[in-house]
């Protein structure tokens, strides 16, 4: 009896799934022109927005892994990571670049140290928790943009930044500190074989992470057809981060654009699910965190507009004018990648062989 039970059961669940996928595929010959204009405007977005912002960091950071951290970097960001997420070494760089590089940096990085055995798993658990920001491309660039004012962009980074401060404080508190990973004495690649092969696995994950745009930002396109206009609202702002904010943004409401950078959104919780598999983490953990994270970057932000009187009354639809299509923005990041490279050929010192 319980076998014909948990027949039945499967079988209700095939014939659920079955009509499911019929009806969404259905609803894609049905919708096909609503579909087409969340891809395209989806394809505008990656190509002006995520590749520029966080391709370049992501080559940076893995080229840097590859070939190996320079001990001053490691050091400098050992003192502050410590002292608030318990984190040194390896970790600590990893940490910094997540906090700054945008939302996947810290995961996929995290995930890619830990498979070579450079952090512990506690390590690269806390990282994923603590290290997932929207990073200082997408603030000073899209925010900004969106609120028309730098101002706007600065402050949501720096809400993001002490919000993930906060909850990473809070997790050392009461789960102490993460069981630290042993040097390790492996050899490092060369300058040229680390950057080749962080421009292939950059290029790999970038493309990932466009691919879950473009599925976001068509199933939204596809729910202005049926939905109610509040609902659809609701569904774009948690859905993806870019669509929610530029909602935010058109409604004049920073603190829930600084909800949502601090969130990240369910398509950034999706893309980085195999990342967060592999390394032993539940997905309702890290939902947690990042909701978490999101209240506390709200509040931060509400804190610092309240206190310095500050207004963005005016606001308009992104048209793609990036800090980094810009002269001086240019300039910056070229020098800042230059800077990090230079220092890494200067001190041939690899993480696996420093010492703190």
């Amino acid at each position: 009896m319980t076998e014909l039970k948990k027949k039945t059961a499967q079988n209700a669940k095939s014939l659920a799934e079955a009509v499911v996928l019929l009806a969404v595929y259905s609803m894609a010959f049905v919708f096909s022109a609503q579909i087409k204009t969340g891809a395209i405007n989806s394809l505008s977005l990656c190509a002006k927005v995520i590749i520029p912002s966080v391709f370049p960091v992501m080559v940076i950071s893995n080229t840097l892994l590859l070939h190996g951290f320079p001990a001053p970097l490691v050091r400098a960001a050992s003192v502050p990571s410590k002292l608030f997420f318990g984190l040194s070494g390896n970790s600590a760089v990893c940490m910094l670049f997540g906090l700054t590089g945008g939302y996947p940096v810290g995961v996929k990085t995290a995930r890619l140290m830990y498979a070579q055995k450079l952090i512990s798993a506690d390590e690269a658990k806390r990282i994923c928790l603590t290290a997932v920001s929207p990073g200082l491309s997408f603030t000073i660039t899209v925010c900004s943009a969106f609120f028309s004012s730098a101002a706007a962009g600065l402050t949501l980074f720096f809400s993001c930044l002490a919000a993930n401060v906060a909850i990473g404080t809070a997790i050392k508190i009461i789960c102490g500190k993460p069981k630290a990973k042993n040097a390790d004495t492996a050899e490092a690649m060369t300058i040229s074989e680390a950057f080749l092969s962080a421009v292939e696995k950059s290029t790999a994950a970038v493309i990932s992470v466009c691919s879950f745009i473009i599925v976001f930002s068509s199933a939204t396109a596809l729910s202005d057809s049926f939905l109610p206009t509040g609902v659809n609202e609701a569904v774009k702002l948690i859905s993806e981060v870019t669509a929610g904010v530029q909602l935010a943004a058109e409604k004049r409401n920073i603190i829930i654009a600084a909800f949502l950078c601090g969130f990240g959104g369910i398509s950034v919780a999706v893309q980085l699910l195999p990342d967060l598999k592999a390394l032993g983490i539940r997905a309702y953990s890290f939902l947690l965190c990042r909701a978490a994270t999101g209240f506390f970057a709200a509040l931060f932000e509400f804190v610092t507009v309240t206190a310095f009187k500050l207004s963005f009354p005016v606001t308009r639809i992104y048209t793609g004018q990036l800090f980094s299509n810009t002269f001086s923005g240019s300039l910056f990041l070229f020098g800042t990648a230059l800077m990090l490279i230079v220092t890494s050929l200067d001190s041939g010192i690899h993480p696996r062989n420093s010492s703190l």
